[in-house]
């Protein structure tokens, strides 16, 4: 297996589709796969559940109650188009994610520096966006893939699946033969609780919004929300598929 690094990724189109694990991925219909299918697209954690969906990437960050699903579910899949992603893996990690993988996998590793933790009192994107490393803000891993987005020279990056105000998944209310071995049926900091909860990266939504404004739309790049059912919205505004 060999390590590239990040600043080795290249865009192969204006858009990006990142792809989170809310439930408003179900909404999607087949019009809408075929367009995210034809841009570039870029997946976090588990999105491997997902029964037809391949990402151009994957941003992964396991924990000990996945890993061992995570291997088993990757490698059912690996000839089946997942051996093709590119996954984005932190650098003082990366020994233990790449484990599992396929011996053939293309993984490009960053370096992250983290800043403030979800209860800071304001949750924003003031901070200089550089090429050294990746910011980690808040302890949530997709921060630092809007950084990559930003880096990479997107001009449009549309968030589908950021509910956020609940705990559901996308393979919440799919049947096992659908969606196959997963680690929890709701968020697992919610399992067993309230399913009306929001998220646990519900206040991402604050830094998001001041991301957009702070980073993008001056550039002539924007953020966009996939559904209307998403957190983001209104203050993001919708996608037009």
């Amino acid at each position: 297996m060999k390590f590239k690094n990040y600043k080795e990724l290249k865009r192969n189109s204006d858009d990006l589709y990142l792809m989170c694990t809310g439930e408003t991925v179900n909404d999607l219909e087949p019009y809408q796969w075929d367009i995210i299918n034809k841009s570039d697209s870029l997946a976090m954690n588990n999105f491997f559940y997902h029964p037809h969906f391949i990402p151009t990437m994957l941003s992964m960050e396991l924990k000990t109650y996945d890993y061992d699903i995570a291997k088993r579910r990757l490698a059912e899949k690996w000839d089946m188009g997942w051996k093709n992603v590119k996954y984005i893996l932190p650098d003082h990690r990366v020994k233990y994610l790449s484990g599992v993988l396929g011996s053939d996998a293309q993984v490009y590793v960053y370096h992250n520096e983290n800043m403030g933790t979800r209860n800071s009192n304001s949750i924003d994107a003031n901070v200089v966006l550089g090429s050294d490393f990746l910011w980690k803000l808040y302890n949530a891993s997709v921060t630092t893939m809007f950084h990559l987005a930003w880096l990479m020279g997107y001009k449009n990056v549309i968030v589908i699946g950021m509910t956020g105000k609940n705990s559901r998944y996308f393979w919440t209310d799919m049947s096992d033969s659908v969606r196959g071995e997963v680690h929890a049926i709701f968020n697992k900091d919610h399992e067993h609780q309230d399913p009306s909860r929001p998220h646990h990266a519900s206040h991402v939504r604050s830094f998001v919004i001041d991301f957009r404004e702070r980073h993008m739309v001056g550039l002539g790049r924007n953020i966009w929300v996939g559904s209307k059912k998403d957190m983001l919205y209104p203050d993001v505004p919708l996608w037009n598929f």
